[in-house]
């Protein structure tokens, strides 16, 4: 091959490299956590839960009240935010599809969190070391 060929072939394998975009397979959320006033929180304890997976991801805000979510796997997702002082607060399930970045603040609400559940251990409803009955017992 001559060097005007290869010139040539050199030049369209570049150019047919650079028309291909690259895959982008996930996106972001991002916003800016405020109090009822419309200051911005910082330290804020924001998280994104894939509803399809169980998967978590936890993030802070910034100096800013700012907090950002890179490239997350698309699925539908509920965001939601923790603060002390503040009710935490959370969305209905939003879809993230590739390539976007959805814009979610939140305004908080002051509050505390009072709301608690407490496992305790308790007596099996099936004994699965013997095969005895349970016996029930009716009051009159």
């Amino acid at each position: 091959m001559s060097r005007v060929q290869l010139y040539t072939v050199a030049c369209l394998i570049l150019a047919a490299a650079g028309s291909v975009p690259g895959q982008i397979t996930g996106g972001s959320f991002v916003g800016i956590v405020t109090d009822p006033s419309g200051l911005v929180l910082v330290d804020a304890h924001v998280e994104a839960m894939n509803v399809g997976t169980n998967v978590i991801s936890k993030t802070v805000t910034n100096a800013e009240g700012y907090y950002e979510f890179p490239l997350l796997p698309t699925g539908n997702y509920v965001l939601s935010v923790q603060q002390q002082g503040f009710r935490r607060a959370a969305t209905a399930p939003i879809e993230l599809h590739a390539g976007t970045k959805p814009r979610i603040n939140f305004r908080m609400v002051l509050g505390q969190v009072t709301e608690s559940v407490e496992v305790l251990d308790q007596t099996p409803l099936v004994n699965a070391t013997t095969a005895a009955r349970p016996t029930l017992c009716a009051s009159s």
